[in-house]
């Protein structure tokens, strides 16, 4: 296992990939277009890892959760009002008629923003696991107790109403992962043939991914399920093997969540305008929209920076 495995400046790089990843597999159809699942699960992991890692030890204020909270939210809004912008010029995509229908398309996660039901979620998932903190201070049982309680009563929501996104799980996962970080790699370690065991598991997801594409219908949903939970434990194995070092991904992983937010928008944008009535190969496609959707985030976040160094600034005066 290298030793920058789940580190800070490792996870950073995952995030980049992931990113590419989810952009990729929206400008591809059939078998291509299903990766993005198995990405969003690994995103899931890597949200309860690191926040588990970053606040396991530390006691729990309101400081450090409108911190972590605003980490995500923040962006999400500033993406929620550039989309309703988009919406009110091209009607074709706006299907947010009424206030009320507004608010029942945020309560079955079919938000605002284009594929921003995860964030929807990592809201609700991150409510959970500060409340239980804030609950237990800091006794582990009565916060495995009322956690458990949390994520029983948000795992029959999801049965009822949110019958494709079973990859949440991930996310506690990540959690218990960064509690128990040494003893569960030491038992993992201690497991004969693991190596073969995890090839094993990335050639089944493989195969899995294939199927989900070939299908339809409840085998369809099986099969992307099947392998949207196999991901995490791929991309694990490869992360443990593998040390990253790449300064573009450093780069574009700072930018992941504005880029994850903005792509589908930026795709709505480029056939209303220079693409429209053209027939653009996929592999185009995703170039295309990955590298408008990098500039726009990376302008998004100059702007957004800049406009919280004025306020922080005239906070202190």
């Amino acid at each position: 296992m290298n030793e920058n495995y789940l580190s800070p400046k490792q996870t950073l790089q995952m995030k980049s990939i992931l990113c590419m990843i989810v952009v990729f597999s929206h400008c591809f159809t059939g078998v291509l277009g299903h990766v993005g699942t198995s990405a969003v699960a690994v995103f899931f992991f890597l949200s309860g890892y690191i926040l588990s890692l970053t606040t396991k030890d530390k006691k729990i204020d309101y400081k450090i959760i409108v911190h972590k909270f605003s980490n995500f939210t923040v962006p999400y809004l500033v993406a929620a009002v550039l989309y309703h912008i988009l919406f009110y010029f091209h009607p074709t995509v706006n299907k947010y008629n009424s206030l009320p229908e507004l608010i029942k398309l945020y309560i079955l996660f079919d938000p605002t923003v284009q594929v921003g039901w995860f964030v929807e979620a990592l809201f609700v998932l991150f409510v959970f696991y500060f409340l239980a903190r804030v609950i237990s201070r800091g006794n582990i049982k009565i916060f495995f107790i009322v956690w458990s309680c949390l994520h029983l009563c948000f795992a029959v929501y999801i049965i009822f109403y949110l019958k494709t996104y079973f990859m949440t799980q991930w996310f506690i996962i990540g959690v218990i992962y960064a509690l128990y970080k040494k003893p569960i790699e030491k038992k993992i370690a201690s497991i004969k043939g693991i190596d073969t065991i995890a090839l094993l598991i990335i050639l089944i997801s493989l195969v899995s991914i294939m199927l989900a594409g070939m299908s339809h219908g409840a085998m369809f949903i099986f099969f992307k399920l099947f392998a949207s939970n196999l991901a995490p434990i791929t991309a694990l194995y490869i992360s443990s093997k593998k040390e990253f070092n790449c300064k573009p991904l450093m780069f574009i992983g700072k930018y992941s969540l504005w880029i994850y937010l903005f792509h589908v928008g930026v795709q709505v944008v480029m056939f209303d305008t220079f693409l429209k009535g053209a027939r653009v190969h996929s592999l185009i496609l995703f170039l295309l929209t990955f590298v408008l959707s990098l500039v726009f985030s990376v302008v998004v976040d100059v702007v957004y920076t800049a406009v919280l160094s004025i306020i922080k600034a005239n906070k202190r005066a």
